[in-house]
């Protein structure tokens, strides 16, 4: 877990998670780097979105 979580840091910044709410393509675009081949947003409410990624 820990490699995980120094990749969260170094992609957050100095930004600590409540600081930084990344959009949608963000995190469709990190799923694509992971290998994903297809991401879709389910389901938003307010500020959040529900997000599934297949690979």
């Amino acid at each position: 877990m820990a490699p995980l979580l120094n990749e969260r840091t170094s992609a957050l910044g100095v930004h600590s998670s409540a600081e930084f709410v990344a959009p949608a393509d963000w995190h469709r675009e990190a799923a694509r780097r992971a290998g994903f081949t297809d991401t879709t947003v389910l389901r938003r409410h307010a500020g959040h979105a529900l997000m599934a990624s297949r690979g």
